[in-house]
């Protein structure tokens, strides 16, 4: 949706810097050598942001460094 001349003239801003997102995959060597290719996405991933910052004038400003999220569904097991 576009945003509204409210939202545009708000002043409000968020920016995210150094940004880098990784995401695990499984190959068959094996397979792959006797022509069986197979790839799998086991679904564990990261998200690595280097700095954020949120400004809403007169209200509030947030800021952070270093944020990492991760995700490892066998993390449990």
């Amino acid at each position: 949706t576009t945003p509204s001349a409210e939202q545009q003239n708000s002043g409000v801003t968020a920016e995210l810097t150094g940004i880098l997102g990784t995401f695990d995959l499984a190959v068959d060597a094996f397979g792959l050598l006797s022509g069986n290719f197979r790839v799998e996405l086991p679904g564990k991933f990261g998200l690595r942001v280097a700095a954020l910052e949120v400004e809403i004038p007169d209200v509030v400003t947030v800021t952070a460094e270093g944020i990492v999220i991760q995700y490892d569904p066998d993390a449990d097991r």
